[in-house]
């Protein structure tokens, strides 16, 4: 199997540290370390969060501004959204925690690819922060 340059050092760091878990190739019956960050690539792709499948999560904001007399004129927030992939997603619930407008939230569950996704995230919400977000990132993913 042949590994472009980052995954071939990622493997020497994983080994030296001592981290690294294998699993069976499905060729073989040797142990190697399984890169499944691109979708493309079998048999592991459908493992990445970019790997374009449709999901449903629950709408963590169904009805943003409670009122006791809402307007039965305006629209009922979906009781759960809709995303093209997990990073659509992962990005999505960023945008949610640091508060970006509903208009940054819908550009990214809509961005045409997941790339786009995570590009608008990191361009359009201005109150991102790294440390803050590393708290909470893995209750997301």
């Amino acid at each position: 199997m042949r590994y472009n340059r980052s995954q071939k050092n990622a493997s020497l760091l994983l080994e030296k540290s001592s981290l690294l878990t294998t699993s069976p190739s499905p060729s073989s019956s040797s142990s190697s370390p399984i890169f499944f960050y691109l979708p493309s690539t079998a048999p592991y792709g459908p493992f990445s969060q970019c790997y374009t499948s449709p999901l449903q999560l629950p709408n963590p904001n169904p009805n943003p501004n409670p009122n006791p007399n809402p307007d039965p004129k305006l629209p009922t927030p979906p009781s759960s959204l809709s995303f093209p992939s997990v990073e659509h997603a992962y990005h999505h619930a960023k945008a949610i925690h640091f508060s970006s407008p509903a208009p940054i939230q819908a550009a990214i569950r809509h961005a045409p690819t997941p790339m786009t996704a995570k590009r608008l995230a990191l361009i359009q919400i201005p109150t991102f922060n790294e440390k803050e977000w590393a708290k909470v990132r893995y209750e997301v993913v």
